[in-house]
């Protein structure tokens, strides 16, 4: 119930859009809508007349709409002469398609027009719009169902559920649902196969397949969950990623990598925790090497992580007195009682000499008067 309550107020809004444009210039299509029935693999031209004022104008064409990649037009502008003009657009549509109602439409929107001559400023012709509606009817099979797989993230050790939400949009009763969930790691390995339980399902209706896990002997990280769920001899499938966490905050980056000589550069430390509770008083120093010899140590202020975010901490190094050349940053995360450690590769490089601004100007002075000297010369030679 509630898509069809969607696909009624797309409409009112799509009207009331083409309503509110401006149609001081009575701007015309035939025909206004175009419906088609689904076929696969369906490639078919249909043709769309435009009609106005007296006078010629240009028009701007462009589409919208779910069925947008499928539909090819002539040519993004057009002009209208008197008569009207008839342009003719191609739908091309893949072998499959979800079944319901999918919309396009061609706007077709009259280009302004710009006062050639007169007193003031230029004026620009108002705008007038129209829309052309194209829709796809797809048939609902007897059987077909959608669904959606829901993850939370959890820490290390805790229990794990999963929840396959499965709709039945068909128009028969499913009698029996089942899903099959693999778990995956960041790298594309398998790291375990669940099934959920099964549930028939009456149709216009939806349930939940559930299922659980307890992560032990893994890794933090992004993990996603595929399923596939079976239904009386046909399947859909979900799919979603989510967190595996532990009291861990990771160095993702530290930034900038090349540095100016005698500047006081600003270095941030990019880091992501994976915990499910807030961390507090997180910070980190960085150790700075030249040749395995440390030079010196600087810190950040201290902040605060909520559960699963990215942040950034920052340091600030005066290269005064350094040589330029490369330098080891060792960054040491501290918080609670854990640390994490990074090494980062930095290079010192002497600033580009810029052409003093003084100079500059004294020189374009000089050429400046130059060029009075000659054209007075110039003109006193002409005067003769």
């Amino acid at each position: 119930m509630s898509f069809l309550i969607k696909e009624k107020n797309c409409c009112r809004l799509l009207v009331l859009f083409f309503l509110l444009i401006p149609t001081v210039h009575s701007l015309g299509i035939s025909p206004a809508v175009q419906e088609i029935k689904f076929e696969p693999s369906l490639t078919e031209s249909f043709q769309v007349q435009i009609f106005g004022e007296a006078n010629p104008f240009d028009v701007k064409l462009t589409v919208s709409g779910d069925l947008e990649r499928y539909i090819t037009l002539p040519q993004e502008s057009l002009t209208v002469p008197e008569e009207g003009i008839t342009f003719e657009y191609e739908i091309n549509l893949p072998p499959q398609f979800k079944p319901g109602k999918h919309k396009a439409s061609i706007v077709i929107e009259q280009q302004p027009k710009i006062s050639e001559s007169g007193a003031g400023k230029s004026t620009f012709g108002a705008r007038a719009a129209v829309g052309y509606l194209i829709v796809v009817n797809v048939p609902y099979e007897n059987k077909y169902a959608e669904a959606v797989i829901n993850v939370p993230n959890v820490n290390v050790g805790q229990p794990l559920n999963f929840i396959v939400t499965v709709n039945n949009y068909g128009n028969e009763d499913i009698q029996n649902a089942q899903g099959i969930i693999d778990v995956f790691d960041d790298k594309e390995n398998k790291i375990i196969t669940i099934d959920t339980d099964s549930s028939g399902i009456k149709q216009g209706k939806g349930v939940e397949l559930y299922s659980h896990w307890t992560p032990k002997e893994v890794k933090p990280g992004i993990y996603e969950a595929k399923a596939v769920i079976n239904y009386d001899g046909k399947q859909t499938k979900a799919e979603t990623d989510f967190l595996i966490g532990d009291l861990f905050i990771d160095i993702l980056d530290l930034n900038p990598k090349e540095i100016e000589l005698d500047q006081i550069q600003k270095l941030n430390i990019d880091v992501k925790s994976f915990w499910s509770q807030k961390i507090e008083k997180i910070y980190a120093t960085v150790d700075l090497f030249k040749d395995n010899e440390k030079q010196e140590t600087i810190s950040t202020p201290p902040i605060n992580l909520e559960p699963w975010q990215t942040s950034s901490l920052t340091a600030f190094w005066d290269t005064t007195n350094y040589d330029p050349g490369e330098y080891s940053a060792k960054v040491i995360l501290n918080y609670k009682d854990k640390t994490t450690l990074k090494n980062f590769k930095l290079i010192i490089k002497t600033p580009e000499k810029s052409f003093p601004y003084s100079v500059l100007v004294g020189v374009l002075i000089v050429i400046g008067l130059m060029i009075i000297f000659f054209i007075i010369i110039i003109i006193k030679k002409r005067s003769k």
